[in-house]
């Protein structure tokens, strides 16, 4: 560990320490600050190039025209089969005019989402088993309010994981968020 002079008492200490121990005076921390400043500069500008250049790349490789029929190989691609054409020919002159045929689009409802009912569980809704004491937490942080606690070992309907918070279902409906780690995906061995 380097050592540095107190700028006070002009006693040796060790840098990592906050106050001289002779004089009590508070160490300055910023000896260390240009080296680590520059060195976070340095890698940061390296990888910021770097994902640039991979960037420009990337734009660059989906932005080119086609291959001209030939596929990634270098082999002749085969042509895309004709389509059939929508226009009718002409009738001979002379000859009447074919009626014109109109279809309609089938009228469409409007399509409203269903509730799931009390007590339906959505098909997502996985069943794990409490491993210790959990605090059911209104948003998915432990500094959410808790809205209820689980004891060990219960049975709990859980839904979409997001950052290691699991969605708490009762009645098919949520009441909150439980992290993973108390979580387990088979149940507690009993206890004899």
């Amino acid at each position: 560990m380097p050592l540095i002079q107190c700028p006070s008492c002009g006693k040796t200490v060790a840098s990592a320490a906050s106050t001289c121990p002779g004089c009590r005076e508070v160490l300055p921390r910023d000896y260390e600050k240009p080296k680590a400043q520059g060195i976070i500069f340095v890698v940061s500008s390296i990888l910021g190039l770097g994902l640039a250049g991979i960037l420009v790349l990337a734009v660059v490789t989906l932005q080119q025209p086609s291959s001209g029929g030939r596929t990634s190989s270098g082999t002749a691609a085969e042509p895309d089969p004709p389509q059939p054409s929508s226009v009718q020919p002409l009738p001979p002159e002379g000859s009447p005019a074919p009626p014109i045929e109109t279809t309609q689009a089938p009228p469409t409802l409007p399509v409203q989402p269903q509730p799931n009912p009390v007590g339906s569980i959505p098909p997502s809704v996985q069943i794990r088993w409490t491993s210790d004491w959990a605090n059911v937490r209104a948003g998915r942080t432990t500094q959410s309010e808790s809205v209820d606690v689980i004891r060990p070992g219960e049975r709990v309907e859980v839904d979409s994981l997001v950052g290691g918070w699991w969605a708490v279902y009762v009645d098919g409906r949520v009441v909150g968020y439980v992290h993973n780690s108390v979580l387990q995906g088979q149940p507690p061995e009993p206890v004899l």
